[in-house]
């Protein structure tokens, strides 16, 4: 308990909830960028679990309590980066949320987004929990069998695909298209120059009062 008081992300301060302000932002449809990236593995760790557990008792509470507000809540996505730092399979499931968020969150509308370069770290009960699949390039052919074995569509065929994608490429896997459909994703930027530009408005003459009047 020491340690954790005094992390640095730990405020003294009973005045400060930086949990019910992330509710708040969360209740009115807002995005939540939380950036950890200073911070230490056991800060990054505390904090991710903490805002997520915080998100998934509100909205199930809401479920069990309120239906017709839970109605009104809208879909939180919880995204992870460097997802097998707080998904590995050496992690404590007792204690870890993001299990139980994996598992139960939508039916809750809670979500859970894991974004990692190494899914072979990730636990494998925890991985066959996610239904949509946005497969990028992997060179690590542990990582290729990883997601055969986790997949909802047959992948046993695309290995040599998944080895040679290129950035922005991707083949997406979920349980509504019968096979791993390919798909690019084009910067934003470059897609925007790329498009023609928009026409000149019309000019308009001013209204001719006179002639309307008799």
């Amino acid at each position: 308990a020491r340690r954790i008081v005094e992390l640095r992300c730990v405020a003294t301060d009973p005045s400060v909830s930086v949990g019910d302000a992330v509710l708040g932002d969360l209740r009115d449809g807002k995005v939540v960028l939380v950036d950890v990236s200073g911070l230490r593995s056991t800060e990054e760790v505390l904090i991710a679990s903490f805002l997520t557990r915080r998100v998934l008792e509100a909205w199930s509470t809401a479920y069990l309590d309120d239906p017709d507000g839970h109605d009104r809540l809208p879909v939180v996505a919880v995204v992870l980066e460097e997802a097998q730092r707080v998904l590995g399979s050496n992690k404590d499931k007792e204690s870890n949320v993001f299990p139980r968020l994996a598992r139960e969150g939508r039916k809750f509308k809670v979500g859970l987004c894991a974004v990692t370069q190494q899914p072979k770290l990730l636990d494998d009960e925890l991985l066959s929990q996610f239904n949509t699949f946005f497969v990028l390039g992997l060179a690590d052919e542990k990582d290729r069998n990883i997601l055969r074995a986790s997949s909802k569509q047959d992948l046993s065929a695309l290995g040599p695909e998944i080895q040679t994608l290129m950035p922005g490429e991707c083949l997406m896997v979920n349980l509504s298209a019968p096979f791993a459909v390919p798909a690019k994703v084009y910067l934003y930027d470059e897609a925007v120059r790329s498009c023609p530009p928009p026409p000149t408005p019309r000019t308009t003459a001013p209204p001719n009062v006179a002639a309307l009047v008799d």
